[in-house]
């Protein structure tokens, strides 16, 4: 059946529906003109109903410029301007189409190009586009220069939700002081790095984490020290709404600084800190002790090992993830200052004795749902029938367990067809003799250090893949 008889023939509600799961299954994020949903276009060539109800998906979201680095010096290097300027002739054309636009993102490195060469015009051309939209409820701007006019234009785009900043610069300028209160619905905020003078940084900064409505904060090392210093007088805010939260440290005297800011987020659920690897093998000794009422609802802990330990047996964490734990041996002792109520635990890059280990796990966090580690151990491997009562024993009592991931350092992934078959059938036997248990076993990701990962859904036969 003809698109035209399709569309006599099935009401425009069922038709509006069609558009929409398309718009769903369309690839998500910003695109360049080119790449925009091929179905979507061609269903809105069909007919001028199905083109109008089509082209506000299709020009949903936007990117100007492109995401891979010297865009500008490949073979192809008219095609992000070619691109900005039809969008120009199209905003032209049909005014409508930028009030169809809510998601931008511009990758333009224009800090040192003359006005005059490619990067310099199509820098000219996405401040153009970009004034011209008052919809935005997300805005990405990396590498660019933001001049007086495109800084007012954030502070005046009254819908914006989500902004996302990565080494931006900002040229002082009297007009850059905002002539009007930044939008008061800005939920996610992401800064990293700002050139531009300290005083303009600390402006720009207060007015985008002060929104009242900011639910998520990730910031570089270097924008650290202006929000930290809000929560302190003359300012003295407190970030009610502020769930989740994400910075960089760069040595043990920043973390009397954290502190400080998180107890200005009382509903906090969320935190990630990270750090050079190098950094986190001071003794313990150095870090900043934490208080103990700090972020009493934190659910979710992405640090290093240093700083999870800090958290103490008796919190209510229920997720820490350590993605790198810099080769520490990870003992008993170290395991005991993690909260034992853990539902989730994911350590990466570090030494373990699986056999000693495993016999305590259990015994520590009995509520665990998900386990993974990264870790190397001794140079010769533990035989595989040796360690087959212990792996049993270890997940029968941990009786909540979903997934069990154990990814040596050394190992390799194995490609299709190359998987030793009489090692893969021990394993499956294995697994096989956990589903006969009288308890039972939830399992459904396994992976026991080998190359390879075991899956199975709704309790059915496991299926081995590469891991």
């Amino acid at each position: 059946m003809s698109l035209e008889h399709a569309e006599v023939s099935l009401p425009p509600e069922l038709l509006v529906l069609v558009v929409e799961k398309l718009a769903e299954d369309a690839p998500h994020g910003p695109r360049l003109l080119s790449q925009i949903s091929f179905a979507l276009k061609q269903l809105s060539l069909a007919s001028r109903f199905l083109r109008d109800i089509s082209q506000p998906h299709l020009f949903r979201s936007l990117q100007l410029g492109d995401t891979g680095p010297f865009f500008m010096e490949r073979t192809d290097n008219k095609d992000p301007l070619r691109l900005a300027e039809r969008l120009e002739d199209l905003f032209s054309l049909n005014p409508t189409v930028k009030t169809w636009v809510h998601h931008l993102y511009i990758r333009i490195p224009n800090r040192d190009e003359p006005p005059d060469s490619p990067v310099g015009k199509l820098a000219a051309i996405a401040e153009r586009l970009f004034l011209q939209m008052e919809r935005l409820t997300k805005l990405e701007i990396e590498h660019m220069v933001i001049t007086p006019a495109m800084h007012q234009q954030i502070y005046s785009l009254r819908e914006l939700q989500d902004f996302r900043c990565w080494n931006v610069c900002y040229r002082d300028d009297p007009a850059l002081t905002p002539a009007a209160p930044l939008s008061l619905r800005i939920k996610y905020l992401t800064i990293n790095e700002i050139h531009s003078s300290s005083s303009l940084t600390a402006e720009i900064i207060s007015q985008l984490a002060l929104s009242p409505q900011l639910r998520q904060l990730h910031i570089s090392k270097t924008i650290s020290p202006f929000i930290y210093r809000l929560v302190i007088p003359p300012t003295n805010a407190v970030f009610h709404n502020l769930v989740d939260f994400e910075t960089t440290i760069r040595q043990p005297s920043d973390l009397e600084e954290l502190w400080q800011f998180l107890s200005a987020c009382p509903n906090l659920s969320r935190l990630s800190v990270s750090g050079r690897a190098d950094v986190w093998s001071w003794s313990s000794g150095i870090i900043p002790a934490m208080p103990a009422s700090l972020v009493p609802g934190l659910k979710h802990l992405r640090a290093p090992l240093a700083i999870a330990s800090l958290f103490g047996p008796h919190r209510s964490l229920e997720s820490i993830t350590v993605p790198d734990g810099n080769r520490q041996s990870l003992t008993k002792e170290l395991l005991q200052t993690l909260p034992r109520r853990l539902l989730r635990l994911d350590i990466r890059n570090l030494r373990w004795d699986l056999e000693q280990s495993l016999s305590y796990l259990a015994e520590l966090f009995p509520r665990l749902e998900e386990f993974e580690l990264l870790f190397g151990g001794a140079e010769r491997d533990t035989p595989q029938t040796h360690m087959e009562p212990i792996l049993m024993e270890t997940i029968r009592r941990l009786s909540h367990l979903k997934k069990f991931l154990l990814h040596r350092l050394s190992q390799r992934a194995f490609a299709p067809g190359t998987i030793d078959p009489e090692a893969q059938e021990a394993e499956k036997e294995f697994l096989e003799s956990l589903a006969t248990d009288p308890d039972g076993t939830s399992l459904c990701e396994v992976s026991l250090g080998t190359g390879w990962t075991w899956r199975r859904a709704n309790g059915g036969p496991w299926i081995c893949q590469s891991s």
